[in-house]
């Protein structure tokens, strides 16, 4: 069975349903789906479903539905991690970012609880996945190839480079790094990064909602 994880809290979850669009989409038994950050949804009374996801984002090319084990063989450590979920998924109305290779990224989406009973509530979620854009010379094609990807490798150095370009007034290549980072919140619901480049920026006396203006 695929595992979810959220930093060192793991569970494993089972494939109930499955949904395809246009291209094929495995789903891997060894598949381990780890959660990098949250996204919030346009929501603010219910839970969050497909259709309160914002709508800057990639479409989806492959939908599953995830169940996690009843909540009587759970440990602990796989409680702890259900908690964490329900609060952010259920009570904030957020999404889960999971990012896949190669170039795809995947949205964890909360399902209403199974419950019948005298039976232990199963616990479902909807994880739909979407492409990124092919690289392509094509001018049509120019915008979708510069959508950054999720690539967490490159996430993480962008915050110091940022610094760096504040430092150095390189307000060219910060301009480059605003729309990066900028663009990749609104495809991915991913703004904690842009809240961080938003720090550093105003830190150097910088406004970064221009750096964005400007490189549009």
């Amino acid at each position: 069975m695929p595992i979810l994880s959220l930093g060192y809290l793991t569970t494993p979850v089972s494939i109930e349903a499955s949904i395809h669009a246009n291209n094929q989409y495995e789903l891997s038994p060894t598949t381990v789906l780890s959660i990098v950050g949250f996204g919030p949804t346009t929501t603010t009374t219910t839970t969050a479903t497909s259709d309160s996801l914002p709508n800057t984002m990639l479409p989806t090319i492959a939908k599953f539905i995830l169940t996690m084990p009843s909540t009587s063989t759970l440990s602990m450590a796989e409680k702890e991690l259900m908690a964490l979920l329900h609060e952010s998924l259920h009570i904030h109305n957020s999404y889960a970012i999971i990012p896949l290779h190669p170039r795809h990224v995947g949205i964890l989406l909360p399902l209403l609880v199974q419950q019948q009973k005298q039976q232990e509530p199963h616990y479902q979620f909807t994880f739909q996945i979407s492409q990124m854009p092919s690289s392509s010379s094509s001018i049509e094609k120019k915008n979708e190839s510069m959508i950054p990807s999720f690539d967490l490798e490159q996430l993480k150095h962008l915050p110091i480079q940022a610094m760096e370009l504040c430092q150095n007034r390189q307000e060219e290549q910060l301009r480059m790094v605003a729309r990066k980072i900028y663009t990749m919140a609104t495809i991915y619901g991913y703004w904690d990064l842009w809240l961080v480049f938003e720090g550093i920026c105003t830190r150097f006396q910088i406004n970064p909602q221009q750096l964005v203006q400007s490189s549009s």
